[in-house]
Parts: structure tokens; sequence; C-alpha cells
């Protein structure tokens, strides 16, 4: 289990391992939450979160009045440059949907979207690709990867083109280059780049994931349940990651049900219930309570 409040609660003895070896057995009363995360990362975890070093810029993204059937309705909303913008609500309020929209996978019925003030039209996700929107979808296994292909060629699958010579040919020399870089930059614990995808970890697919996303230098990045399935390693290194990209000038749009990530990592929150976006939170107004409070519709005393 990756619930620590679940294990010691429920469990008599824990036993945790870390990168496919033995750490540590241990008395479920002899430890606490910390303890066991030292154990699990091999290193203490202060801020999990981190904290923003670079200053938020302008608006460079925006979203007008998109509506899609019943999945979602009149949704308007911008991101900044350098800006982490959640967006919070309960299962079926159509996050994932509006993501998947402006992606281009899914149709929108109505709206507009604009970079820089420029509409865009997104008919694809070649065309997203093509304006630099990146999406991490919130399912890896079946929409994120290939888990039968190797890291190498998961990595460079959305940016191949760039490793494309003139006459055609893919230049392996080039791909076998980056996939290194990457797995060495977003810490995939793996014994080669050839290793297959399918073989690795649930942290580690996830962060060949993301390493596939950042390559294509994206200036939006959609973040769908970012860490989803993996442990508080995985957890802080992929924080870290998305930290680092918007110390870069990108912009995320993070969609999670985790409250404690929306809560650690937002600039700013919006809130969506059944296909509408409510309202938006500033960091230091958001809370637990009122963002359940807005998702779910009641009114708090």
């Amino acid at each position: 289990s990756h619930h620590l409040p679940e294990l010691l609660e429920i469990s008599d003895r824990i036993t945790v391992l870390r990168d496919g070896r033995y750490v540590d057995t241990c008395e479920t009363s002899d430890v606490n939450e910390d303890a066991l995360i030292r154990k699990m990362v091999g290193r203490e975890l202060n801020n999990i979160y981190g904290a923003r070093t670079e200053a938020v810029k302008a608006p460079f993204f925006s979203v007008r009045n998109a509506s899609a059937g019943h999945k979602f309705r009149d949704v308007s909303f911008e991101v900044k440059a350098g800006e982490i913008l959640g967006v919070a609500g309960l299962v079926g309020a159509g996050r994932t949907e509006l993501a998947r929209s402006i992606l281009g996978a899914d149709r929108m019925d109505q709206g507009t979207i604009a970079i820089d003030g420029k509409p865009v039209r997104i008919r694809n996700p070649r065309s997203a690709i093509a304006n630099r929107i990146a999406y991490l979808t919130e399912d890896r296994k079946d929409q994120g990867l290939f888990l039968r292909a190797a890291i190498r060629d998961n990595v460079v699958a959305p940016s191949l083109k760039s490793f494309t010579r003139r006459t055609g040919m893919v230049d392996d020399m080039r791909i076998d280059r980056f996939a290194k870089d990457q797995s060495r930059a977003f810490r995939i614990a793996a014994p080669s780049v050839k290793q297959r995808v399918g073989n690795l970890s649930g942290g580690n697919q996830q962060k060949v994931l993301l390493s596939m996303w950042v390559g294509t230098k994206p200036r939006l990045l959609i973040a769908d349940e970012p860490t989803r399935g993996v442990d508080i390693g995985a957890k802080s290194d992929i924080y870290a990651l998305l930290r680092e990209l918007t110390d870069r000038g990108a912009g995320i749009l993070m969609i999670s049900s985790d409250l404690q990530e929306i809560l650690g990592l937002s600039d700013r929150i919006l809130v969506m219930r059944h296909g509408r976006m409510v309202t938006e939170f500033s960091r230091a107004d958001a809370t637990e309570e009122n963002i359940i409070a807005a998702a779910s519709g009641v009114e708090l005393i």
C-alpha cells in the first residue's frame, strides 16, 4: 500500500522496499509516518511540495465559454506563465473531459482558445503539440504509454519529428543521448533506456510519461492526476519536476483529486461542479473545507 495512515492503522508489522531492495521490517507501534517516509525514500522530506523560486508572469493561455454537450458548459479561465493552476472537483465534475477537449482529443461544441491573445483552433492532439500544449493523461497504462516499448522509444514519441533527418531516417544516436539525459534528469530507476516501460514500477512509469511531454518543450502542460498510484518518493520527484517546469516559464493546468496536492502546489485553484466552473480561490484563501464545499454545492455556515 502507498497509503501510510492505512498501514499504520491496520498492520502489525511493516516491511519497506526501495528500488527493488529490502530496506527494513519494523513493528508498526515503533514507527510514524515520518519514519516510514525516510525509509521509503532514503532521505528527509521536509517540504514535499517545494516552493516557488520565480515570479508568476502575465496570462498567455485562455479558454472562453467552452462547452461540450453535457460534459461541461460555459467554462472560462486563463493560465499565467510560470504558475500552477489547480482544478478541483468531485468525480464527474467534467475536469478530464475539459482537458481532453483542450487537447483536441475530444470535440468541443463551442468556445474559443487563445494563446498570447491570438485565437487558435486545435483540431487534434497533433495541432495541440504544434501549439506547445502537452497532456499528462490520468490513465498512463491505457492512454499514456507504450508499455511494450522501451523507455527510449516512449520519451521521444510525441517529438519524434525533431529526431528525424532530412532523409526521413530516425537518428538513433540522438535518441539514445536524449533518452539517457531524460532518464537521469527525471530519476527514472531502470538498468538502461532499453528497458521495457511495462516492467517499471508505477512511479517510474509516471516519470517516463512526464519526460515524454516535457520533451516537447510545452508552454502549457495539462497534468491530470499527476501522482496517481505512485509512492511518496516518486511524488516528491514529480513535484520537483513540475516546479522546474514552471521556473522555466511554462504554465501548468493541474487536475487532481488529492486536496493536499492541490493546496500544496497550486498558485490559484478553480473548482468545477456538474460541468461548470463554480469558483476560484487564491492560494491564501483555499482550505480543504471550502474546496469540498464548493465542489459539492454545500454552503458553509
